[in-house]
């Protein structure tokens, strides 16, 4: 994602750090001067972020971001001064969850992280290399792949409205999941609408001005 005002890129990397004989699993965050590819004033960033949940991977009732586990799929989005990064996993290994984790574009500094599972599993918010769309309101729209479905706020297969609540994290402010979802949420199945990422249509004629699209996917077992 490149802020043009700023002439500033933003990148998200993962890295294998190996110190002797302990190795870490890292994903940073880095703001580079778009001219000379250096490193902005406080970047790069560690990822890191926790809240409380009962989730198959919580610890004494708190949920930790697993950075050998979660992997960035999709593209960041640069949104009214914050950068949001979006999460699933790599080849759908257990566990992880379907985190949007926001930080301040100028100072780096992290806002209240967003995961859509804190108690229960998966919801990967994959996106196919396809950004997070937003609306001229400022509401951000993810797409999750498979995982436990809430009813007030989906999850599992869904399509999310997610809005910024004022105090730096987000709100899941409307969704749509499919009447089916418990079946395409079958392994052998796995008939997830985040297969690639969300689109938001400019506003259409007519009596439904707002309109998005997005593609899901089955296993090849199943065709």
């Amino acid at each position: 994602m490149i802020d043009a005002g700023r002439g500033v890129l933003f990148v998200e990397a993962r890295t294998k750090e190996v110190v002797g004989t302990t190795t870490n699993y890292v994903h940073k965050l880095h703001a580079l001067d778009i001219t000379t590819g250096k490193e902005m004033p406080g970047s790069p960033v560690t990822i890191a972020a926790s809240l409380p949940g009962s989730g198959y991977d919580s610890v004494g009732g708190v949920v930790t971001f697993n950075s050998m586990r979660q992997n960035n799929r999709s593209g960041l989005l640069l949104l009214n001064g914050i950068v949001y990064i979006a999460y699933s996993s790599l080849e759908d290994i257990n566990p992880y969850h379907g985190w949007v984790l926001s930080y301040d574009a100028v100072t780096l500094a992290p806002k209240t992280p967003f995961n859509y599972t804190p108690n229960g599993n998966k919801a990967g918010i994959w996106h196919g290399g396809g950004g997070i769309p937003a609306d001229s309101n400022g509401n951000l729209y993810v797409t999750t792949g498979t995982g436990s479905f809430d009813a007030t706020i989906g999850g599992g297969i869904s399509f999310a409205k997610l809005t910024p609540n004022g105090s730096g994290g987000l709100n899941v402010t409307d969704f749509f999941s499919p009447f089916n979802q418990t079946y395409l949420n079958l392994e052998a199945i796995n008939a997830d609408i985040s297969a690639s990422g969300p689109m938001v249509f400019p506003d259409q004629p007519g009596a439904v001005p707002h309109l998005a699209i997005a593609c899901g996917r089955r296993e090849p077992s199943t065709w």
